[in-house]
């Protein structure tokens, strides 16, 4: 490398960086003028524009965050809809399922299955009725089973009519209801199940 004979690095550094600094026409020397032309000039921002700017930027996070706290909530009921249909549509199976155990047993194809309403089972239910079965269903961990603790989310009652004596013909609906963020849910499926054989 070659320098110039007067200054070395090192001073040539100190002289340029390490001086004060003098103001020359309204402007610090070294530093651009335009900014301090412009503030001396009176061509800055006015106070009624920066409070614009900050009341349109406040407007905009504020939205956003509403925005996204209703996502989340949205997505919670929905996670729990998703949930409840699928306990919904496990009654409904439990029921065909004592349907079908009765056919393979040679049984009458609705033997056990008693008209009536809000019954509880759970996939573990070995009777129908089952009267050891608790208002709520609780997760386990792996299923939703049958529990007497309130802190279970979830509600099933199932409910068994038949509309025409003679039909062999029986509705079986099943209502999952739960609270969530104040307010109460439900939902309800429904099916005929018929003596197919």
């Amino acid at each position: 490398m070659i320098y110039n004979k007067s200054f070395t690095p090192h001073q040539f550094s100190r002289q340029k960086f390490n001086q004060p600094r003098t103001i020359k026409n309204g402007a610090l020397e070294g530093l651009p003028s335009t900014i301090f032309k412009k503030l001396k000039n009176g061509v800055g921002f006015t106070l009624i524009e920066i409070v614009v700017a900050m009341f349109l930027l406040i407007v905009g996070t504020v939205g956003a965050f509403a925005l996204i706290q209703r996502t989340i909530a949205f997505t919670a009921v929905s996670s729990s809809q998703l949930v409840a249909s699928y306990l919904s549509q496990e009654g409904i199976e439990i029921i065909r399922n004592i349907r079908d155990t009765n056919y393979l047993e040679g049984s009458v194809w609705d033997d056990g299955i008693g008209l009536g309403a809000d019954y509880r089972l759970d996939y573990q239910s070995l009777n129908f009725p089952d009267v050891t079965c608790g208002n709520y269903l609780k997760h386990n961990g792996n299923f939703y089973v049958c529990s007497s603790d309130a802190t279970g989310k979830f509600q099933r009652k199932i409910t068994i009519s038949k509309p025409e004596p003679e039909l062999d013909k029986i509705i079986v609906s099943v209502e999952v209801s739960w609270r969530e963020r104040g307010r109460a849910h439900q939902v309800t499926a429904m099916t005929e199940l018929y003596n197919w054989r």
